[in-house]
């Protein structure tokens, strides 16, 4: 018998006898999935607040740029977050998680040894997986800044 048939009975049998128990199950699953990060490279914004009336407020989803999108001379800053940078643009605080490439390399090495944010201006062009907003860094200027 296959993993996946045994995992599937002991859930079923799980379900039938113990249905708070499966749903406990499930949810530490999910929280595991969505803690590793799977499919969700960018920082959830945080949602609006309710409103007075005691309804949930819809979410927005943040607006996605098209696929090619080309950036020119936009300024922002980079951070490191679990193992990916990030550029936070100064305009609209939109996040872009930056795919890796020689100029990145170059932009996390000095993110890492600055004990605070510095100012980028960038150029490069915009991609869509999943939903999601990257950016292929081709070129990026430090600013001069000064500590906050």
């Amino acid at each position: 018998m296959r993993n996946v048939e045994r995992c599937s009975r002991f859930g079923e049998a799980l379900l039938r006898t113990r249905p708070g128990a499966a749903a406990a199950g499930l949810a530490v699953v999910l929280l595991g999935v969505g803690m590793a990060g799977i499919g969700l490279p960018q920082a959830p914004a945080p949602g609006p607040p309710s409103p007075p009336s005691g309804r949930p407020a819809v979410e927005t989803p943040p607006p996605r740029a098209r696929e090619g999108t080309e950036v020119v001379d936009q300024t922002g800053s980079f951070q490191i977050v679990a193992e990916r940078v990030v550029f936070v643009a100064e305009r609209n605080s939109q996040r872009f998680v930056a795919l890796e490439n020689l100029n990145l390399e170059r932009i996390a090495r000095t993110v890492a040894s600055h004990p605070y944010p510095l100012q980028w201006r960038i150029s490069g062009r915009i991609t869509e997986f999943r939903g999601n907003n990257f950016i292929l860094v081709e070129r990026a200027i430090g600013k001069a800044g000064t500590p906050p």
